[in-house]
């Protein structure tokens, strides 16, 4: 059996002195523990790599762990190979303590898993749409994040046993990683390598890269690999055994210009030309414009100078089909097969390199050599293509490898294969199998076949698997390449359908005024075509956004058209959404009873459709209601109701959202630890989702929670922290409300013209934003300010202007602070009949909502009792 050996090659390995340099020098400093080399396809990255492992690693025998990023590896079978690499120098029962852990953690993994999905069944939800998908891809990203850790203990403690004082990574083709994952993933494998390299001090690791990697500062350096120049160009052709210096000097000027793999292949042309007696001269050397054309030309040389019976001519002309391959695959596709001699001698050809267990060709050539067959021999290129669909559907066949090749013997059927293929995967939750499904569409030659319809769905359903695992910047620039291909083949409603993703997906990114963009342009798409359901789903993002926007007039148009089209076309669903979100601006608006009647609305029709998710909404919304009114028993009621139903569908937004409402609802009720205690718990919920917005909110409640402790450098921190996140995602309404919070925390510390520049900073936000109840909130913090500084005229002029406005919106709570500020300023003008008055509607309204037992309301008591016995009205 042959086999392939890259130290027959590396012998005339040159022109890498700089990044030797700093591969010797990487031990030198514990600091530096991470070297990256990048440059375009063909400069020699992989041969750098086996170089430093022949001639540095295995010469100074330092044992080394060398992976490929060629198939994507995720973390489970990344770190798993790193270990099997090192195995012979590990700890031997410390390996097989990880291996039963690694058994351990993803069995329990796998069956947490399907336990979501079972409950998402369970649960009874309609269909699973777009939110629910998302949401349930949160939760399993949740627990795999929770074995990733665990696997990541279990390994940090496996390859802290090395039993050497050095030892290498090495972690090739690394821009196809950089590419796929998220930031956060990213994130995860540096701080995971960092750790142990500095756990075991004397590891580095060794990255290539086609592209510039995004790594961590200051813990490495970064060589860009460069072209050969002239002088090393003609060095490294002289030393191949091209004598003709003539041709070493026109393979600089007119083909490679110093490119190491075609400078190599050129070099291997003219010698296979002088072997056979038909040699390669100057003047038959073109002047090409690019790589690409050179390496067809050279490759072109090759095979007309070979014999037409050499099967070793053939296997050169087709192996670029295959991905990957060893003898008795490529003897497959061939027509005279290869034997070990011969293998042995493609095997020395500069463009193949090693696979895994397998060969491949080098990229540049399997695109250029691909392109080149399918142009001069399309019949037989199909022909070859359809023997080796054969060859794999025996029993020890590659499925995978299979559905790659029958997309060149049959696009049309394969693409429709790949389509049950990719829904089997989604639906099963498979995003390994995902991955290697959109490798197949993704790669140059396949999407080469497709056509626009074809590429522009793979655009799009790569754009919702990049959505649904949170990858959301990837997600974003997937589903805007698919837009301009659904007009290229005029598709309104694809077209209609991406524009409300890239809108749903800006929401999740809390970029309003993109969102706002995408849903309109998509609107219009959907009327033009007649679709209701689309221009309903439209209609009621609009509604939704402009309410969290604070824009009610505009919230209030698009719901209301929203819902009759829901109705005309009997989605009980829609409705339901559009109740519960107008449900939400009634609340937002103050007018309580409506808001009341909409969200049991939609509580029914939630209940009727068996939707969960959305009853749990409704029972939210029903608990904040009442928290406005002040029946604190009533809203707990509501909101204990809610969360179980969020638990049960893993909806990790919808249990923050409950549990920051339950501490909001303990924070009125001055249960101060108890308000402490729920916040804690949904801010590592909201950070776990990458929401600010929900972080944000918390963090304000928190600081409102300090400032009530008399804490106010907690509070501060907090309120500011929240502002900072606040200003990020252009929210005018949460930067409001901390403002009013900020001016609260300035006015009890006595910083009164601090308190009063932010009082009246958060007064046209809420003007803007037409919210009734935090413009009374400011006015009534002003009209407290000015009391305290006797200022009692424009305390006056504010308590008078905030109270309509608490009646507007029906905020018992409001109206009891503007009495008992009207109450002291007619006190402090010695107007005792006026200031009685004021007191006496207090305790009538702390009455009506059972308040007036509460020990606030008993200390308001003995205040009026003593302005009565102290009044000389």
């Amino acid at each position: 059996m042959v086999t392939y050996n890259p130290q027959d090659r590396l012998e005339h390995f040159q022109h890498r002195e700089a990044t030797i340099e700093a591969f010797d020098h990487l031990w030198d400093s514990p600091h530096t523990w991470l070297l990256t080399f990048d440059g375009p396809s063909g400069l020699g990255k992989t041969t750098l790599i086996s170089w430093l492992e022949v001639n540095r690693c295995q010469r100074d025998q330092i044992p080394y762990a060398s992976l490929s990023f060629e198939y994507e590896l995720n973390y489970k079978s990344l770190l798993d190979a790193i270990l099997r690499e090192f195995q012979n120098q590990l700890d031997l029962p410390s390996y097989r303590t990880w291996l039963t852990k690694r058994e351990e953690i993803l069995k329990d993994r796998d069956q947490r898993v399907v336990s979501i999905q079972a409950d998402q069944r369970q649960a009874g939800s309609t269909a699973i749409d777009q939110t629910v998908r998302a949401e349930l891809a949160e939760r399993e990203r949740e627990i795999d994040f929770q074995a990733r850790d665990r696997l990541t203990v279990a390994w940090l403690d496996c390859l802290t046993t090395l039993q050497h004082p050095k030892a290498a990574i090495f972690l090739d083709t690394f821009e196809r990683h950089q590419e796929t994952v998220s930031d956060k993933d990213i994130s995860w494998l540096w701080q995971t390598l960092e750790k142990a390299c500095r756990r075991r001090l004397g590891l580095r690791v060794i990255i290539g890269s086609r592209v510039p990697v995004h790594r961590p500062e200051h813990s490495g350096t970064q060589q860009r690999l460069e072209a050969f120049s002239r002088a090393y160009s003609n060095q490294v052709l002289l030393s191949l055994g091209v004598s003709d210096e003539a041709f070493r000097t026109a393979v600089y000027d007119r083909l490679a210009h110093g490119h190491p793999l075609v400078t190599a292949y050129a070099a291997e042309a003219w010698l296979d030309a002088d072997k056979v007696g038909k040699p390669l001269t100057v003047v038959e050397i073109p002047e090409l414009p690019d790589h690409e054309r050179a390496i067809e030309w050279i490759q072109q040389q090759i095979v007309d100078r070979s014999h037409n019976d050499d099967p070793l001519k053939e296997a050169v002309q087709w192996a670029a089909l295959l991905r990957k391959f060893n003898r008795e695959s490529l003897n497959a596709l061939l027509k005279n097969k290869l034997d070990e001699k011969r293998f042995a001698r493609l095997t020395q050809y500069s463009f193949v390199e090693p696979s895994g267990d397998h060969l491949r060709c080098h990229d540049l050539l399997r695109r250029v050599q691909i392109r080149h067959l399918q142009r001069v021999q399309p019949e037989v290129f199909t022909e070859r293509q359809a023997v080796f669909v054969d060859y794999l559907a025996q029993p020890q066949g590659d499925p995978q490898e299979a559905l790659y090749h029958r997309f060149f013997a049959n696009t049309e059927q394969a693409f429709s294969d790949w389509c049950v293929e990719h829904v089997q995967a989604r639906e099963n939750y498979d995003y390994e199998q995902l991955n290697k499904l959109f490798a197949i569409v993704e790669s140059e030659e396949i999407d080469r076949c497709l056509t626009q319809e074809q590429k522009a769905l793979v655009r799009f359903l790569r754009g919702e698997q990049y959505y649904f695992q949170n990858n959301l910047e990837k997600a974003r620039s997937t589903y805007l390449a698919a837009l301009p291909l659904y007009e290229a083949i005029n598709d309104p409603l694809s077209k209609a359908d991406t524009l409300q993703r890239l809108g749903d997906l800006e929401l999740s990114l809390d970029d309003s005024e993109a969102a706002r963009q995408h849903f309109k342009v998509a609107l219009p798409l959907y009327e033009v075509i007649n679709d209701d359901l689309g221009k309903a789903n439209a209609l009621q993002r609009l509604g939704d956004l402009e309410r969290l926007l604070g824009n009610s007039a505009a919230a209030r148009q698009h719901l209301s058209a929203a819902l009759p089209l829901y109705e005309a076309i009997h989605s009980p669903l829609g409705k339901a959404n559009t109740l519960q979100s107008l449900g939400d601006l009634e609340l937002y608006l103050g007018n309580g009873e409506a808001a009341r009647r909409h969200f049991n609305a939609a509580l029914l029709l939630f209940e009727t459709v068996k939707d969960s998710r959305g009853k749990a909404n409704a029972l939210k919304s029903l608990g904040g209601l009442e928290l406005n009114l002040g029946n604190g028993e009533a809203a707990r009621q509501h909101f204990n109701a809610a969360l179980p139903l969020y638990e049960t569908v893993k909806d990790s937004r919808g249990k923050a959202n409950t549990l920051q409402s339950l501490g909001n609802l303990e924070l009125r009720l001055d249960n101060d630890e108890a308000a402490r205690q729920y916040f804690n718990a949904a801010l590592p919920l909201f950070e776990a989702i990458s929401s600010p917005l929900g972080v944000a909110n918390t963090l304000k409640s928190l600081g409102i929670l300090e400032l009530n402790l008399g804490n106010g450098e907690a509070a501060r921190q907090h309120f500011n922290a929240a502002l900072i996140l606040y200003k990020a995602i252009n929210s005018p309404l949460g930067k409001a409300n901390t403002l009013q919070s900020l001016g609260d925390l300035e006015l009890s510390l006595g910083n009164d013209e601090a308190a009063r520049r932010h009082f009246n900073a958060a007064l046209p936000l809420y003007e803007i934003i037409d919210s009734p109840l935090g413009k009374a909130n400011t006015l009534q913090s002003l009209g407290n300010l000015e009391l305290s500084l006797g200022n009692n005229e424009a305390a006056r002029r504010h308590f008078n202007a905030a109270l309509p406005l608490y009646e507007t919106v029906k905020d018992p709570m409001g109206k009891m602070n503007i009495y008992l500020g009207l109450a002291r300023l007619e006190h402090a003008d010695n107007h005792c009949r006026a200031s009685a008055r004021y007191y006496l509607m207090l305790f009538e309204l702390t009455d009506t909502i059972g308040f007036g037992n509460h020990p606030v309301t008993q200390s308001i008591r003995h205040e009026y009792q003593q302005m009565k016995n102290n009044c000389r009205e």
